[in-house]
């Protein structure tokens, strides 16, 4: 059972088959050459769908899995782990990046700090992501980093859409829903 809010806001159980969670993390795995050399900071609500991937999807593919103090929302000790720990796959929904990244406008070695990981894939999905931020991932990450933007009904194991942003057109309100 894996707890949504899906359209309604209001929280619910969803049952999703072991296997389709299993399809699911392979397919990312297999999509995104997520592998032994691999580590993702566990950032997700143990009881949120995108934590499915961080505690299985990395894990099935020999990476490693770096969790956080619990409850513990502060992007400083985010960046230390993500440094610490080499992390290259971040997966959590688009606010929680954002608070990553406005953490670092106010701090220029933050910032170069940040520019150093070896962060390669970026997941976002669970809520509105923000024009910005795949734009200053780049400006802050370079070419290394791909962002995907991801979506689907948690009953459809979990994603059932991705978007790889590559740019941001010009005249987009949103980023496109599914690729």
């Amino acid at each position: 059972i894996i707890f949504t809010s899906g359209s309604t806001g209001d929280p619910k159980g969803v049952a999703i088959s072991h296997r389709g969670a299993s399809n699911t993390c392979k397919d990312i795995n297999q999509r995104w050459s997520v592998g032994a050399d691999d580590a993702v900071l566990a950032l997700a609500a143990l009881s949120f769908d995108l934590s499915v991937y961080d505690l299985f999807g990395v894990l099935a593919a020999g990476g490693s899995l770096v969790m956080p103090n619990p409850g513990s929302p502060d992007p400083e000790e985010w960046l230390k782990l993500l440094e610490e720990h080499r992390v290259t796959v971040w997966n959590t929904a688009p606010p929680v990046m954002v608070a990553l990244l406005e953490s670092l406008r106010a701090d220029g070695a933050a910032r170069a700090r940040f520019a150093a990981l070896p962060l390669r894939l970026v997941m976002l999905s669970g809520d509105f992501c923000p024009l910005w931020v795949p734009t200053q991932l780049r400006e802050l990450l370079g070419a290394q980093v791909e962002v995907f933007t991801l979506g689907g009904a948690t009953e459809a194991s979990i994603w059932s859409c991705w978007y790889h942003v590559q740019q941001i057109e010009p005249g987009w309100r949103s980023i496109p829903y599914g690729g």
